[in-house]
């Protein structure tokens, strides 16, 4: 009973290893590019221009473009000016 108590121990530190070092694509690995892009629809809207950027964006290029630090612009009438940093590789 010892002797399978000390195989469990020591294979669920050996598992706790082997997770704590399996490598995860970190935001480093990623390539990362400036995307400006102007949409109609309205300007920046009040309640969180960042955010509409960031909707607008995932509408045209999709959840793999993982827009960040998006930023808002009123250009025109009913027209904004979008700039976000978006993963290179995609688009």
């Amino acid at each position: 009973m010892v002797k399978a108590k000390i195989i469990f121990v020591l294979s669920c530190m050996m598992l706790l290893l082997n997770l704590s070092t399996v490598h995860t694509q970190g935001d480093d690995d990623i390539k990362w590019c400036p995307k400006q892009e102007i949409f109609g629809g309205g300007s920046c809207p009040e309640w969180g221009p960042r955010y509409q950027c960031f909707l607008d964006f995932l509408g045209k290029y999709g959840a793999s473009s993982m827009p960040k630090n998006c930023e808002c612009q009123s250009s025109g009438t009913d027209k904004r000016l979008c700039t976000c940093d978006i993963v290179c590789s995609q688009f």
